[in-house]
């Protein structure tokens, strides 16, 4: 393992994983760790971006007897996102877990249009042609499609939806 990276993995995580679940629980008005069945949250520091991951038992029992492999192998459990100087990033991976749970948040969710999927996906301000399902404390809205599919993270500024960050972005970031 690198010397800069560290795991820190408990029941309630670190410092990072509690501003990112407050701010998520807010953007939802739910509680986001219960409705996706975590059993323990684990931080990865690495350089000055922490990630947290939502981790089952079996993985926390192996981190806490110390068998591990070296983190650039590891894959913990789900992303919920990354805290870099106090700005949260919430991961692709929390927006498909979550848009299977819809039923389930109060808020933070907007419905986009066929005709506005592409503009959005693209990583274009969308003016038109979605629908807030209730809105955010946060200004944090999980975008989900016409067919239930999520598409990203976006906020809303002047009237249009911005994208945060898309399924799109993925792609044309080389991923």
């Amino acid at each position: 393992m690198p010397a800069k990276e560290k795991i820190v993995i408990s029941r309630r995580g670190c410092k990072e994983a509690a501003l990112l679940l407050k701010y998520l629980d807010s953007t939802f008005q739910t509680n986001v760790e219960e409705l996706l069945c975590c059993d323990a949250i684990a931080c990865v520091y690495s350089r000055n971006t922490v990630l947290v991951y939502c981790v089952k038992k079996d993985v926390m029992r192996l981190l806490e007897n110390r068998q591990m492999i070296p983190t650039e192998t590891l894959h913990l459990g789900v992303l919920l996102g990354t805290v870099k100087d106090r700005s949260i990033t919430p991961s692709l991976h929390l927006a498909l877990l979550l848009a299977g749970k819809t039923a389930s948040i109060r808020s933070g969710i907007v419905y986009i249009d066929f005709s506005s999927e592409k503009r959005f996906l693209h990583g274009k301000p969308v003016s038109r042609g979605f629908e807030v399902k209730s809105r955010s404390e946060t200004n944090l809205y999980l975008v989900v499609g016409v067919d239930g599919e999520p598409l990203g993270w976006a906020r809303i500024e002047r009237g249009k939806l911005v994208p945060v960050i898309d399924i799109g972005w993925f792609l044309r970031a080389g991923g």
